[in-house]
């Protein structure tokens, strides 16, 4: 990597540039597709210079996401909202980038959040971006850091409910569980999405946490263990296909195995939650098969294996990067640390030069258009956490766990 790491230094201080001006005229506020995350790489890159004049356009970012919610904002969901604000302020309080009273700062939200969160429940949408399992999550997360007894125990009941609503809103028999999700441009189709940003391997990933840190009194081994069986009954080890598992299955369709390599969808997404499961678990089956399925995704790299056609997380190359950065020190692979240097080059090439500033276009397969994007989910904040991480990978970037990955 080091024959680019000029290029990266000179395409991370474009991405600050970029986001220093640019973050100003940004609607959303989450940490996905938000102003947040443009703070988080600010504060990041902030770090990896040593500089206090980056860290100063981090905090102006976080106060401007804050003057935005005390003018109104409503906006809630975990991808570009408040709940994925709350996240960010908290990742960065734990990570020592500010100093904040999370209590005081983000507790008088709650009640919002979990309101949202139940109407997400009554429609049955358990989405991590837009959905309920997005308001789970965080609340999980807050439950993990406050000190105060009293809000442990809020949002210790409002994981119980969304446990609960799970095992209630659940398609089960002796050795399976899944869940059902509108899917469709307009959602108007009913299926089972095996997507890590949407579907099933979420839940998964989400119940792995929880399994892991033991302290709930609920059925999470059970809905753990079956909503696997279901996701591992769809395995295809065939090895005509490209592709473990399928992206979607409807009702009474026989399922096409023929899925891209990227965070959103795909193999990747669900090796990463079926390892943590097994994990979770301490099931050495479980976390061998997961391996076995991760470790087979280097070899794909041709676009028609991967149907990577851009460069951000959630479905282009720097996405799959950072996936394999983290499998690589989970794992010490070197099937993963190449790969993750394959991706990286890939992402680099796909750079392109505007007014001397590099920046990265998203494909948008709805519009069929390219879209200059800044967020950390589907931009070039995003593009440059990965950076980092690939040039100082001696450190132990926690960030993607706002994804799911870490």
């Amino acid at each position: 990597m080091l024959e680019n790491r000029e290029i990266m230094e000179k395409h991370l201080n474009d991405i600050s540039t970029i986001l220093s001006n640019e973050y100003i005229n940004t609607l959303h506020i989450g940490a996905l597709e938000g102003i947040s995350g443009f703070a988080i790489f600010q504060f990041h890159y902030a770090r990896f210079l040593n500089s206090d004049k980056i860290s100063n356009s981090g905090v102006d970012m976080i106060s401007y996401c804050i003057e935005k919610l005390n003018n109104g904002y409503q906006d809630a969901s975990y991808c570009r909202g408040i709940a994925g604000f709350c996240w960010a302020v908290q990742y960065l309080v734990v990570n020592n980038f500010v100093e904040i009273d999370c209590d005081e700062l983000l507790s008088p939200m709650d009640s919002y959040l979990y309101d949202v969160m139940k109407t997400n429940m009554d429609s049955l949408n358990y989405d991590f971006l837009y959905g309920s399992l997005g308001y789970a999550f965080y609340f999980f997360n807050r439950y993990n850091n406050t000190n105060d007894v009293t809000l442990k125990e809020k949002y210790k009941s409002y994981i119980t409910d969304f446990i609960l609503f799970l095992e209630g809103s659940s398609i089960q028999n002796d050795s399976i569980i899944k869940w059902k999700s509108k899917m469709g441009v307009n959602r108007e189709m009913l299926g089972y999405n095996f997507g890590l940003a949407h579907g099933i391997p979420s839940l998964i990933n989400f119940l792995s946490r929880l399994q892991s840190f033991n302290k709930f009194d609920l059925p999470i081994e059970k809905l753990l263990r079956k909503s696997v069986n279901y996701l591992t009954s769809y395995q295809n080890d065939d090895a005509i296909n490209n592709s473990f598992f399928p992206d979607l299955i409807y009702d009474n369709d026989s399922p096409i195995y023929r899925s891209r390599l990227a965070w959103c969808y795909g193999d990747l997404g669900v090796g990463l939650s079926l390892f943590k499961a097994g994990k979770s678990l301490n099931d050495s089956v479980m976390m061998d098969n997961a391996k076995s399925i991760l470790l087979s995704t280097t070899k794909r790299k041709t676009k028609d294996e991967t149907l990577v056609v851009d460069a951000p997380i959630c479905h282009g190359s720097f996405g799959i990067a950072k996936i394999y950065q983290s499998l690589e020190k989970e794992h010490g692979n070197l099937e993963f640390k190449k790969a993750s240097n394959f991706w990286v080059n890939d992402g680099l090439k796909k750079s392109i030069t505007h007014d001397k500033l590099a920046i990265y276009k998203s494909w948008n397969p709805m519009s069929k258009e390219w879209e200059t994007k800044h967020s950390l989910l589907e931009g070039s904040s995003g593009i440059g956490l990965v950076m980092i991480e690939q040039l100082n990978n001696s450190i132990t970037d926690t960030w993607g766990e706002c994804l799911l990955i870490n």
